[in-house]
């Protein structure tokens, strides 16, 4: 029986790196994936190509979200990649690929954060102002109760995705008792081509449109407060933030990092 690591079906050609990689696996039974369903909307089509059944049906559990920079033993018989999430620093693993058995290899320092006590998000899917079916990571503060103030976090690119990495700056937000919503709006890469140039040229007043989506969809859930949400961003996030400033009030605090290092806020109440 083929055996399968990771969340859901996708793109192994990305995950592995490499056509060859994704070949041997396919042949050792081994089928290596580390992206949620709604990642790639193509992977039913791909399986048949790499000879492989669909990977929900047997498979150990990745040891958190997402994994990385996989490479086989000689003999194929393990397989070593580095493991990280929303509530786990990055390390590396070891995958027993027959009996199926995972092996912590390092120990990331966490010196005075306790693991546990960190916060992992939901998968909120939503509708853009044309309908457009969008998604985004929920990360609910782990005591208070509703609804909480809530920043909104736009990652750079804008062909790039948020993932439910760790992030120290999302947990120490939660453990202010501030939730934290990180879309992938249109132009995220993850959800096929069509999807990611749905904001170049004329079309990039579109992807602006999705800020005001956001809003609605994290203050639809009952955990946003819409008169207490922020925003923040670095690079095309801070571009994003920029816009948002400019052109509503719904927003009321903005945070941009346009170097990545440095960090600014503005009010954005009167604009």
């Amino acid at each position: 029986m083929r055996r399968s690591v990771g969340r859901e079906s996708g793109r192994y050609a990305t995950l592995l790196g490499t056509y060859t990689a994704v070949r041997r696996a396919a042949a050792l039974g081994v089928c290596v994936d580390t992206q949620p369903a709604w990642y790639y909307k193509d992977a039913d089509a791909l399986l048949p190509a790499l000879g492989a059944k669909n990977p929900l049906e047997s498979r150990p559990k990745l040891p958190a979200e997402l994994a990385g920079g996989m490479k086989f033993s000689s003999d194929g018989s393990r397989l070593a990649m580095t493991v990280t999430g929303s509530t786990m620093p990055t390390n590396i693993w070891t995958l027993d690929v027959g009996a199926g058995r995972w092996t912590r290899i390092t120990s990331s320092p966490h010196p005075g954060v306790d693991l546990t006590r960190l916060v992992a998000p939901e998968l909120v899917r939503f509708r853009g102002h044309d309908g457009l079916e969008l998604s985004g990571w929920l990360y609910r503060p782990a005591s208070g109760a509703a609804p909480f103030p809530t920043v909104l976090s736009f990652h750079g690119g804008p062909e790039s995705q948020e993932r439910p990495g760790f992030s120290s700056t999302y947990q120490a937000l939660l453990a202010r008792g501030i939730a934290v919503f990180a879309p992938n709006v249109r132009g995220s890469s993850g959800f096929g081509k069509r999807f990611v140039n749905l904001d170049n040229g004329a079309l990039r007043f579109d992807g602006v449109k999705d800020i005001r989506a956001c809003v609605d969809a994290v203050a639809a859930t009952g955990i946003a407060d819409p008169r207490r949400v922020g925003i923040m961003g670095g690079s095309y996030g801070g571009y994003m933030v920029n816009w948002i400033a400019g052109h509503t009030d719904r927003v009321t605090d903005v945070a941009f990092s346009p170097d990545g290092t440095r960090l600014a806020t503005a009010s954005a109440d009167h604009t």
